[in-house]
């Protein structure tokens, strides 16, 4: 297995940025993230599951499935 230099990395994240399936790759990834958070947030009592959903502009349950779609629940 090669190992990329620092340079090779910077040069496929530029390329993958400027194709669709990149950038769709980057804002699902960032969707999880997000989701993820409040998901956490939720499990810790610092945010109730109607606020995390109304904050995605969803119902709880629209939420929950939200959270197995994305394999968070």
């Amino acid at each position: 297995m090669k190992v990329l230099t620092a340079d090779e990395i910077k040069q496929i994240k530029e390329m993958m940025t400027m194709t669709l399936l990149g950038q769709m790759l980057m804002e699902d990834g960032m969707e999880k993230g997000e989701f993820k958070n409040m998901q956490e947030l939720v499990r810790d009592g610092l945010l109730s599951m109607e606020t995390a959903a109304s904050r995605k502009h969803m119902t709880v349950e629209e939420f929950l499935e939200k959270l197995k779609e994305l394999g968070l629940s």
